[in-house]
């Protein structure tokens, strides 16, 4: 009895284990294809089998920059962060996230356009959606330069690679 029930034990965590691995294959080819919304499909079974596996955190954070799911990719790295030693390339794509999601805000901010409701004549009304956004944006790009800042304090040959983007970042910022 005890060795059917150890058997069985040891049947179904090697089957977990194996359907990891699968999934974590199946969304690094997913993402190498580009296919980056059935990568996070394919991250998300990896995760829900396994959430203190960094690795799946790491591969799901890269397809959801690409799917401009900046907030979960942010997430997602502070996740790694508290699973493992910090490096470079961690604060690197945390910072990268922060820059991209301040760069669509920006987008979305210049072209803004309020709505207006037909039963209202005034242009007294203030419609403060712009301005949320571009101070939304504002603080992402500092929270990109202060993750980059990091990056570099870990490996200074990350400084010429960073160089563009952190100037393009600090001139957003004046």
């Amino acid at each position: 009895m005890k060795k059917t029930l150890l058997l069985l034990l040891l049947l179904a965590l090697s089957t977990s284990i194996f359907s990891q691995q699968e999934y974590i294959k199946k969304a690094k080819d997913y993402s190498q294809r580009r296919l980056y919304s059935y990568c996070v499909k394919e991250a998300d079974k990896a995760i829900e089998s396994d959430s203190t596996n960094s690795k799946y955190y790491w591969i799901r954070s890269k397809c959801l920059i690409y799917e401009k799911q900046y907030d979960k990719a942010i997430a997602d790295v502070n996740k790694v962060i508290s699973l493992e030693n910090p490096t470079s390339a961690m604060y690197k794509r945390k910072g990268s996230a922060h820059f991209y999601k301040a760069e669509h805000l920006t987008d979305l901010a210049r072209y803004y356009k309020p709505k207006k409701s037909e039963d209202d004549f005034s242009d007294k009304k203030e419609d403060n959606t712009k301005a949320n956004f571009l101070k939304t944006a504002k603080d992402n790009y500092k929270s990109a330069l202060l993750n980059y800042e990091k990056a570099i304090q870990i490996s200074p040959d990350l400084e010429i690679e960073l160089k563009n983007i952190i100037a393009k970042a600090k001139n957003k910022l004046n």
